[in-house]
């Protein structure tokens, strides 16, 4: 065991003389018992670690002296000796060379966001064991991002078949979260992507776009807003906050407001052409945060429509939260970094797991966003890092997948550097975590060839927000302009099949479930598009196999989540498959 591989990287180590083991039973004199009972059950009293208080220090910051002689923890505060106990965990039955820990965060602020609205709505347990996850990471914050699954106590009709959260879940999901470190964040988007509500007669009046429910039905992928200057609209969201919000302790809240594209193309296009998409967006914002400052909570929101229409910053109150979000290599944190400190806007940094859309994960995205996100935060002023993992297309990605991403990012908000994926996959995965971690992270660099020359299927510009084989995936059988040469869809099947069956072992029987599952899906994927590109293979066999993986898919569901949504993620997949069916025979 060396320090470089403990998550997270420590600030700073000096080395000393001497040999130390770490032992694997606690024995301490100091400290608080309900932390020693958190951090490390079964502890004793005794004279073999010592433990001293001293506040003057960087909140939640420790040192950690490990000499032959003794062992020493002083720490500023509660989270200061959670995090030098949870570095001592990683060390314990392992032997050294004697040395000091310093250790601080660089962002105060180090949590991750998980989104419960695309069709995955996490079970209970589940939830706690990502508490877990941020907390074991040195993380402080978690929210889970709703736009409809919440049990909102009179909006049954938009909750009914997402087996959603309620009330005394989140309180219950909040106490576990407050007694390991972490603050539990609401959060509910209260302007943009309320497709879920506005699909309901009920609430379709309350939308941006008249005929909402048509255009829905229709088909249209875009996220679509309620009306900014409907005063019923804002009563709705208010409402829901209301409502929301009191479960949480913590008092702050994610009021979402990302992607309003269509603002100013139904009801609201006379007030922006008078006034400017900045100002309409920004007044109707304000009035959700001033609302939240009446109740004395703090306020997040996305950033992104703020940013590209600055004067949005003139209306909303300074206290809100700027979250400024970016899920590619090339995210432009560094401008945006800029732009909030010249406006002296307090801000996190909103990198992405850069799992959703693909099978296997996007490494690339997933490594640049987070530095870059870690860069500009540091140098422009942010208070934190958020981590997202979202769910597009029905939150078909395995959990491992996003959890190496989401220890990535908690990792690099701590220490600011990022460690290696086999450690990561470690402290994320368990035993054989590692091996596995760089396996799935060599079985997405397959498809880098394809994906350089890869321009976006459905609009102008390169290809985004996706993996190259998950989006043909997605494309109807007899489409013949996109990557349409058959060569280099043959090389990465024959890529995709050597890999899937070097699978690594792994000691968790679920993650190497999901493991296997992810493998079928990306060899599955392929052969499909070898076949409507011409190329030879056995559809009868192919059929079969897919049936299982559908199969499959719905049962690890249900090892993690809750049934709400299960069937309409399965529909992505029937989607793929009923076309094969019927067209490779």
């Amino acid at each position: 065991m060396t320090f470089e591989a403990l998550i997270p990287v420590p600030r700073a180590v000096t080395p000393l003389s001497g040999q130390v083991r770490v032992p694997t039973g606690l024995s301490v004199s100091g400290g608080k018992e309900a932390v020693l009972d958190a951090e490390w059950p079964g502890w004793t009293r005794g004279d073999a670690v010592s433990i001293h208080h001293e506040p003057e220090g960087q909140p939640e910051s420790y040192q950690l002296r490990l000499t032959p002689d003794a062992i020493r923890i002083v720490h500023a505060d509660e989270l200061g000796l959670r995090h030098a106990l949870r570095s001592l965990r990683q060390l314990a039955g392992t032997t050294f060379a004697a040395a000091q820990i310093d250790d601080a965060p660089l962002l105060p602020w180090r949590g991750v966001m998980l989104d419960i609205s695309r069709d995955r709505v996490p079970t209970q347990r589940e939830l706690e064991r990502v508490v877990d996850i941020v907390a074991d990471t040195k993380g402080n914050a978690l929210q889970l991002y709703v736009e409809h699954s919440f049990s909102y106590h009179e909006h049954h009709a938009v909750w009914r078949d997402a087996s959603p959260i309620t009330g005394l879940e989140l309180q219950a999901l909040d106490a576990y979260a407050a007694a390991r470190g972490v603050s539990l964040i609401a959060n509910q988007n209260c302007f943009g992507h309320m497709e879920r509500w506005l699909a309901e007669p009920a609430y379709a009046d309350l939308a941006e776009l008249p005929a909402i429910c048509d255009i829905l039905r229709a088909g249209d992928p875009t996220p679509k807003s309620l009306c900014s200057s409907d005063p019923a609209a804002l009563a709705l969201v208010t409402s829901l906050l209301d409502e929301q919000v009191p479960c949480v302790r913590s008092g702050m809240v994610n009021i979402g407001c990302d992607e309003t594209w269509d603002l100013g193309e139904g009801r609201s296009a006379d007030a922006v052409a008078a006034r400017g998409v900045g100002r309409v967006f920004g007044d109707y914002v304000a009035d959700v945060v001033k609302h939240c400052q009446s109740r004395g909570w703090q306020a997040q929101f996305w950033a992104d429509m703020a940013l590209d229409h600055l004067a949005a910053f003139d209306r909303v109150p300074a206290e809100a939260l700027a979250l400024a979000w970016g899920y590619e290599a090339d995210s432009d944190f560094e401008r945006w970094g800029e732009v909030l400190c010249e406006r002296d806007r307090a801000w996190w940094a909103c990198p992405g797991t850069a799992s959703w859309r693909s099978v296997y994960g996007r490494p690339d995205a997933r490594d640049g966003s987070i530095a870059a996100a870690v860069a500009a935060a540091d140098a422009f002023g942010a208070s934190g890092l958020l981590v997202t993992d979202w769910g597009d297309c029905g939150h078909r990605q395995q959990w491992p997948v996003a959890a190496v991403a989401q220890v990535s990012g908690l990792a690099a908000a701590w220490s600011g550097a990022t460690p290696a994926t086999t450690t990561l996959g470690e402290h994320a995965l368990g035993t054989g975590g590692g091996a596995a971690a760089a396996w799935l992270d060599e079985l997405a660099g397959l498809e880098r060839d394809v994906r350089a020359s890869a321009p976006h299927p459905l609009r102008a510009g390169p290809l985004i927000n996706a993996g190259v084989v998950f989006s043909d995936a997605h494309l109807p059988w007899g489409r013949s302009d996109w990557l349409p040469e058959l060569l280099p869809w043959l090389a990465l099947r024959e890529q995709v099949a050597a890999l899937a069956a070097q699978r690594p072992a792994i000691d968790n029987a679920l993650v190497a479930r999901e493991l296997d599952h992810t493998a079928a899906v990306a060899l599955a994927y392929v052969e499909r598009a070898c076949a409507r590109r011409g190329g030879s293979g056995d559809g009868a066999a192919w059929n079969a196999r897919w049936a299982e993986i559908e199969t499959d898919f719905a049962a690890l569901w249900d090892e993690r989540c809750r049934p709400g949504g299960r069937a309409d993620a399965l529909r992505w997949y029937q989607v793929c498959g009923r076309e094969a069916r019927e067209r490779w025979a």
